[in-house]
C-alpha cells in the first residue's frame, strides 16, 4: 500500500511540474500572444533594427519581458526608459516589433 501511494505521488508531482513549466514558458514568450497597441517601457537603449528587451503590459494587464526589435525604419535609437508601442507581433520564434509610443514632434502644436 505504501509504495501504491509514493507511487501517486510522484506522478502527480510531475504532472504539476510539467504543467508549471507549460505556464512559465508560456508566460515567458510573447509569440503567441496578441500584443498589437499595448505600451510598455524599453529595458535598455535600441537601436533601429536591432532587438533589445522590452517590459509591456498585456491586454490582460500582466507584465511580461521578452525580445523586441525597434522599427528600422526610424531614424533615432531609444533611451532606456522611453514607452513604446507594439506595432507587430511577434511571429514563430521572432521578436515583436515596436516604436516609440510618441514620436518626437507629434505632440500638440
Amino acid at each position: 500500500m505504501g509504495k501504491r501511494v509514493l507511487l501517486i505521488m510522484a506522478i502527480a508531482g510531475a504532472i504539476v511540474a510539467l504543467f508549471w513549466l507549460f505556464r512559465r514558458k508560456g508566460g515567458v514568450q510573447g509569440g503567441d500572444r496578441d500584443l498589437m497597441g499595448c505600451i510598455g517601457i524599453a529595458e535598455g537603449r535600441m537601436e533601429p533594427g536591432a532587438v533589445g528587451r522590452v517590459r509591456i503590459t498585456d491586454k490582460s494587464g500582466n507584465v511580461v519581458i521578452l525580445p523586441a526589435r525597434l522599427d528600422e525604419s526610424l531614424p533615432f535609437e531609444v533611451e532606456r526608459g522611453t514607452e513604446i508601442v507594439v506595432i507587430e507581433n511577434a511571429k514563430g520564434d521572432g521578436p515583436a516589433v515596436v516604436s516609440p509610443a510618441e514620436l518626437p514632434g507629434s505632440g500638440p502644436h
